[in-house]
């Protein structure tokens, strides 16, 4: 039986996977592994990641346009997978991208355009005529 929690074999992944662990703490790493499925489960996960990112970092431009990574698509299944389902439930939400926050931005322009437009229609414009002259003392008052 392991003496480490489930979070902490976690935090030892990347340790493990770059053969930095040694000793009891190799040993106690592999014990954890044999007996949870789980926990063995998500470290076959993290090294295929791993894997995967250096495939892609090791591709050349061509061999890029001729087969495209979904690394997008495949982080939404996931998530969607271990979130049960509330999040990125239908392909739409999975590739939509950008293009809703851009019909956003272009509503939100017109709409401020429009409240431009009614406030300097309803601006009232004060007209001020000449300046009154001052009052001029007449002889009676001296």
């Amino acid at each position: 039986m392991s003496s480490k929690t489930a979070d902490e074999i976690r935090d030892l992944f990347s340790a493990a996977l770059e053969g930095e662990l040694a000793g009891d703490e190799k040993k106690e790493f592999d014990a954890a592994l044999v007996e949870s499925a789980e926990l063995k489960e998500e470290y076959e996960a993290f090294r295929a990641l791993f894997r995967g990112t250096a495939a892609i970092a090791n591709t050349t431009e061509a061999e890029t346009d001729e087969q495209e990574p979904a690394l997008l698509r495949g982080v939404q299944e996931r998530l969607n997978k271990r979130s049960k389902g509330r999040y990125y439930r239908d392909r739409f939400s999975r590739e939509a991208g950008g293009r809703s926050a851009t019909w956003l931005l272009l509503i939100l322009v017109v709409l401020m355009v429009a409240i431009v437009i009614v406030s300097l229609q309803n601006m009232v414009v004060i007209e001020t005529g000449p300046a009154p002259a001052p009052a001029v003392p007449s002889s009676a008052d001296s």
